[in-house]
């Protein structure tokens, strides 16, 4: 992200034009052929972004440009290109409006996408997670357990906590023990 950590508590004007940034941060987390770079522009220009998709094809990725422009940069840079035409927003510069919301629910799509297929996600339920310390979540565990496997309360609070509250585990486990 242009501005690093940084950029999620305070504004970082400039860092999206630090070609030689970007560059870096990629470097520094060792990006290979197997890995996959995603760059995020409304513009479909951003010097940060374009930079970015430009390192992971040297370096043998997949690149995948996400832009609200046709005809940009970073459309024809990307070995994979989604361009959400958005069209002006109601106030322009604003890009958080109908530009940022296409995004985030393209990289919903994408991120469910990859957890079923990566095998996070068993039935309806995202079972890889762990729920230590949240009441919230050990809640939602069990009452799944309960509801999906037909156990007692008490056998789906064991389970998990036998599995080190690793859904997944506990899933795995009674699914073996109720289907024999």
């Amino acid at each position: 992200m242009a501005g690093g950590k940084d950029a999620l508590l305070k504004s970082q004007e400039g860092s999206e034009d630090d070609t030689e940034a970007a560059e870096a941060a990629l470097s520094e987390i060792q990006v290979r052929e197997v890995d996959t770079v995603v760059g995020i522009s409304a513009s479909g220009r951003t010097p940060f972004v374009l930079s970015s998709i430009k390192y992971g094809n040297k370096s043998g990725c997949r690149t995948i440009g996400i832009v609200n422009n046709l005809g940009t940069p970073i459309e024809q840079e990307a070995s994979h290109c989604i361009v959400l035409d958005t069209g002006p927003e109601v106030i322009q510069g604003s890009t958080r409006m109908k530009a940022g919301t296409a995004q985030k629910l393209t990289l919903n799509a994408m991120s469910t996408t990859i957890a079923i297929k990566m095998g996070r996600v068993y039935d309806n339920m995202m079972s890889f997670m762990g729920v230590t310390f949240n009441k919230k979540l050990t809640e939602r565990a069990v009452s799944y357990l309960i509801n999906e496997f037909k156990v007692p309360r008490e056998v789906a609070e064991q389970t998990l906590q036998d599995c080190n509250y690793r859904l997944w585990e506990a899933i795995d486990k009674l699914k073996t023990l109720t289907t024999g």
